[in-house]
């Protein structure tokens, strides 16, 4: 599982033109799961967000939000000028996984927004710092070779 963790200001998503959700001051993650990622990495990443001192050295504070965003690119490679995906979980697999994110998110940290699984979108956003940092479980960024 790869995480892609950028410190905002504010951030939307918009679907076919509709805005779908928005945050304030929090953390916009785009999240992609590789084929053989499992639910348990689902816990270890929740945990490591909830734990992230990115605020005046201070873990994540109720009044902070969270936005998740999943992105198969996330484990997508260059083969010659095309994006090859086959390090990707498969469609229905990772729709549950992202729903099961999603969920233990919640149950750590109230206010979670998501955008719309497998749809294409436009997530806008003001990053604070800037801020963006690579989390994975599972080590597989060898695969990217």
């Amino acid at each position: 599982m790869q995480l892609i963790i950028q410190k905002v200001k504010r951030a939307q998503v918009t679907v076919n033109n509709t805005p779908l959700s928005s945050i304030s001051e929090g953390l916009l993650i785009y999240v992609g799961f590789h084929r053989t990622d499992t639910p348990a990495m689902i816990h270890q990443a929740v945990q490591k967000i909830k734990s992230l001192r990115l605020f005046n050295d201070t873990p994540l504070a109720d009044h902070h939000h969270i936005m998740l965003i999943s992105n198969v690119t996330l484990y997508a490679r260059m083969k010659g000028n095309k994006l090859d995906y086959h390090m990707m979980m498969e469609y229905a697999d990772a729709k549950r996984m992202f729903e099961c994110m999603v969920g233990e998110m919640r149950k750590v940290h109230g206010v979670v927004e998501t955008g719309q699984f497998g749809s294409k979108s436009v997530v806008e956003c003001a990053v604070d710092g800037p801020f963006n940092f690579l989390y994975e479980i599972g080590g597989r960024m060898k695969d990217r070779k």
